[in-house]
C-alpha cells in the first residue's frame, strides 16, 4: 500500500471532508479521492459514507483509522532512520503508547535538548505490543509503555488500578457488576476492552462497551454526559472512583513505565531514559511495581 493512500485516508478521517484535506495537502481533490478509492478496493470495504455536506467513517473506516496512524508512523520512522545516517548525526528512537498520558514530556524532552543539543530525537507512537516489539529488536532505543495483563520486561514500572467513573459509589466494582450497564473503554492500543472482556467472560457475563475511544480524557468527558461508565486509571479519576474486581475478586491494574534495550542504549539515551523515570516516579510515585 502506497504511502500516499495511507495519508489521504487518514486526512480525510480527521478533516471529514475531501476539500479541506485536498487543501490540507496541497493536492487536487480528484487526485485525493482517487487515492482514497484505491485504498478501499485494495481493502475490499468502503471507508467513508457521504452525504450531502457531510462525510463520515463507515464502521470499517473507524476501525482502520488507528492501525493506518501507526502504519504511517512506522513508515516515517523508516525515512528518519535513513536521512539520519546520511546527516552524520546520533539519534536516539523514543516510543510512546498511542492514547498514553506521558507526564511532564515537554519538559523532560526540552532538558533533554538542551544537555544534547547534537543528537536527533525521534519520536515513535504505536501499540504497547509494537513498541516492546521495536525496542527489543533495537529499532527503538526505549519506550514508555501502558500494558494490562501482559509480561513486558519493564526497566523501571509502576501499577496503576483500573476505576469507574459514572458508576455505583464504594470502594470497588465487580466486573459482573460493571457489565449491568454501557462501558466506555480506552483505545486497543493499552488493550483495557480486550482486558474486561475476558475477565467478564471468565464471570459468565458480557462487557457492553458502546465507545472504544483514542485517550483517557474523552472516555471521562462521554462518562460526564451520562453515556456510560468510563473505565480508566485512577491517576487520571476523581478521587474516591471504585476499583473493578475481575472474576477472582482481584483489582485490575495497568502497569505504566519504561522499557529499554541495554545493548542499543547510548550515553544521551540513557539519560534520557533518567529523565522519563524520574517523570514518571514524580506522578506514580508510591505505587511502584518492581
Amino acid at each position: 500500500m502506497h504511502i500516499d493512500k495511507l495519508t489521504a485516508f487518514v486526512a480525510v478521517a480527521d478533516e471529514r471532508s475531501f476539500s479541506v484535506a485536498a487543501e490540507e495537502l496541497d493536492v487536487p481533490e480528484e487526485d485525493l479521492r482517487a487515492a482514497v478509492e484505491e485504498f478501499e478496493r485494495e481493502l475490499g470495504h468502503r471507508l467513508f459514507a457521504q452525504t450531502t455536506g457531510t462525510v463520515r467513517l463507515t464502521p470499517e473506516g473507524a476501525a482502520a483509522l488507528a492501525p493506518t496512524r501507526i502504519a504511517l508512523s512506522a513508515l516515517e520512522a523508516v525515512t528518519e532512520a535513513v536521512s539520519s545516517i546520511g546527516l552524520g548525526r546520533e539519534v536516539v528512537r523514543l516510543g510512546v503508547v498511542v492514547g498514553a498520558v506521558v507526564p511532564s514530556l515537554p519538559h523532560v524532552l526540552a532538558q533533554f535538548a538542551r544537555e544534547f543539543p547534537d543528537v536527533r530525537l525521534e519520536i515513535t507512537a504505536a501499540s504497547a505490543t509494537a513498541l516492546e516489539s521495536r525496542v527489543a529488536d533495537g529499532s527503538l532505543d526505549l519506550a514508555y509503555v501502558v500494558h494490562i495483563g501482559t509480561s513486558a520486561r519493564f526497566h523501571f514500572s509502576f501499577t496503576d488500578p483500573l476505576v469507574v467513573v459514572g458508576g455505583p459509589g464504594g470502594e470497588t466494582i465487580s466486573i459482573v457488576d460493571l457489565a449491568e450497564r454501557p462501558v466506555i473503554a480506552v483505545d486497543a492500543a493499552i488493550g483495557v476492552r480486550e482486558a474486561l472482556e475476558r475477565a467478564a467472560s471468565l464471570a459468565g457475563a458480557r462487557i457492553d462497551v458502546i465507545a472504544h475511544v483514542a485517550t483517557p480524557e474523552l472516555a471521562l468527558e462521554l462518562a460526564g454526559e451520562h453515556l456510560g461508565r468510563a473505565v480508566v486509571a485512577r491517576t487520571l479519576a476523581p478521587a474516591g472512583s471504585p476499583r473493578v474486581l475481575d472474576a477472582d475478586g482481584a483489582p485490575m491494574e495497568l502497569r505504566i513505565g519504561l522499557i529499554a534495550h541495554p545493548e542499543h542504549r547510548s550515553t544521551a539515551a540513557e539519560r534520557l531514559l533518567e529523565h522519563l523515570c524520574d517523570a514518571v516516579a514524580l506522578v506514580y510515585g508510591g505505587a511502584l511495581a518492581n
